[in-house]
């Protein structure tokens, strides 16, 4: 099985942001979209790229908490 919220995450100019959701996932079953900005993973912000996206890719069952922020709302 694998596991993880169901997000790609992208380093973009204002950080990180959302490249893809998954469907059928935990993130797009939360309304998560392609184009969010990432504020933080697992409570951390500043990571790159690689380690937010290991960070979501956890083991199934695993939960990990990822905050997201929308321009404009």
């Amino acid at each position: 099985d694998v596991g993880g919220v169901g997000l790609v995450v992208q380093a973009r100019a204002d950080g990180l942001g959302v490249a893809a959701v998954l469907d059928g996932s935990s993130a797009e079953a939360q309304g998560v979209r392609p184009g969010d900005r990432v504020a933080s993973v697992a409570g951390r912000e500043g990571l790159t790229a690689e380690t937010a996206n290991a960070l979501v890719r956890g083991q199934p069952g695993s939960t990990v908490e990822v905050v997201v922020a929308r321009e404009g709302e």
